[in-house]
């Protein structure tokens, strides 16, 4: 049944694109007939068979959209400044012919209407059967320039595309960079690379592809917009802690300084020994058990690593409406996201735990694939009413709740009903404070 309306959508697309153009060809060929014939209303007719088969067209593409699980695509069309001038002139002439009957100007008019219509005809079939596909990278930061590759393939089998020009509509005039091809052959492919930036975190659409073409007289610009259907997951806004000064204003020891948890840790290679049963299977060395046709594992030596439980206060206490919260929220989950990446090139493990609003817990790691996950899983936090403070603290071990914290909250932090004491090793981080700006910087 599927693949019944999908050839159904398919055959109606072809039928618009039918009615479309032989609408343009009905005006292209009967309109300068009828001028030359001096018939006023052999051109109303002209004109009103055009239009009509123009509306069918229209209403088939309208109720009947091509099918893509992938790609959105907009056609738009409108004259230019050039286009302008020119309508108004073809139209002053149309009138004159009429009216006088003087043949040069029946004449001229119906080279410059012939024009026109060519110009709209070229136009419209210059980015028809277009296809749009993207390529961007797998993490994309808020806030952060990225590369992203569009494939424009032009799938009519007999006919070019010409004078095309591509740009991303991120919305930013003046920032977009404009790519020219000057022709693109039937069924060819062509790969642009254009810079794109996304500000806000959280499932994000990618920005639109605009294709424009003016071929071949710039009198009618075409434009295609190619959305992608599929969100993108855009990871926090990337700062910079400045580690002396969240020293200087914690007055204590800051999450990725002090030795809050001592892990033992894999360090710089020491020998070689048999394997023994309990040894991890990843450290057996195969080309040396081959060689001696016995298992034989690498030995390390071992070190102590820091660690530290990050929290993130996400709630929104009712009855305290807060408009600057939201952006405070904001910055306390940047600032979390920075840390987190500082401690895993330090290598000191680190866990994560937030009712956001839903409680999301991560165990202690310091791998990158352990960053990449508390980073997604900051990117789809919201704050929410329902929880505080003591609700997360409450979730927690009773090992976790006094000792071994950094507590992010957007503040104001509510210190009375928090009970983390001059003798926990905990810090709380208030991106309400200014000295919270003077430590940390998203860099905008």
């Amino acid at each position: 049944m599927q693949e019944v309306r999908r050839n159904l959508r398919s055959w109606l697309a072809g039928a618009a694109r039918f009615f479309g153009l032989h609408g343009w060809l009905i005006a292209a060929l009967g309109v300068p007939l009828a001028l030359l014939m001096g018939s006023l209303a052999a051109v109303l007719l002209v004109l009103l068979v055009a239009f009509t088969w123009q509306a069918l067209a229209l209403a088939l593409i309208v109720l009947f959209p091509p099918h893509s699980d992938s790609l959105k695509q907009t056609r738009r069309f409108n004259l230019t400044r050039w286009g302008f001038l020119y309508c108004l002139v073809t139209g002053l002439l149309c009138l004159l012919a009429i009216a006088w009957g003087i043949n040069l100007f029946v004449l001229t008019a119906s080279f410059l209407l012939g024009g026109l219509v060519c110009s709209a005809i070229f136009c419209l079939l210059t980015l028809s059967e277009m296809d749009a596909g993207w390529e961007y990278p797998r993490h994309i930061f808020a806030g952060m320039p990225f590369s992203m590759r569009l494939r424009l393939r032009n799938e009519k089998r007999f006919l070019p595309a010409h004078a095309l020009r591509i740009e991303g509509g991120n919305g930013r005039p003046g920032n977009a960079v404009e790519h020219c091809v000057p022709r693109l052959a039937p069924e060819g492919e062509i790969s642009v690379s254009l810079r794109q930036s996304l500000p806000d975190r959280g499932p994000q659409p990618l920005p639109p592809a605009v294709v424009r073409s003016g071929f071949p007289f710039g009198l009618i610009e075409s434009k295609l917009v190619a959305r992608q259907r599929r969100e993108v997951l855009v990871l926090p806004r990337m700062g910079r802690i400045y580690n002396g000064q969240l020293l200087h204003y914690t007055g204590r020891e800051a999450p990725s300084e002090h030795p809050l948890r001592q892990r033992d840790q894999q360090g710089e290679f020491r020998s070689m020994r048999e394997y023994t049963p309990g040894d991890d299977p990843r450290y057996i060395h195969w080309p040396t058990s081959a060689r001696l046709r016995k298992l034989h594992v690498k030995e390390f030596e071992r070190r102590a690593a820091h660690s530290v439980l990050i929290l993130l206060d996400a709630s929104a206490p009712r009855g305290h409406a807060d408009g600057k919260r939201g952006d405070r929220f904001e910055q306390a989950v940047s600032f979390v996201a920075t840390l987190a990446a500082m401690l895993t090139r330090q290598s000191n493990f680190y866990a994560f735990a937030s009712l956001c609003p839903d409680l999301v817990t991560l165990p202690y790691g310091c791998s990158r694939g352990h960053l990449f996950a508390l980073l997604e899983a900051l990117a789809r936090a919201e704050m929410t009413p329902d929880h505080s403070v003591d609700d997360l603290l409450a979730s927690l071990s009773p090992g976790e709740q006094h000792e071994g914290a950094c507590l992010v909250t957007p503040g104001p932090h509510p210190a009375e009903r928090v009970p983390l004491g001059a003798d926990s090793s905990a810090i709380v981080v208030d991106a309400s404070t200014q000295e919270f700006h003077e430590y940390f910087s998203t860099g905008i």
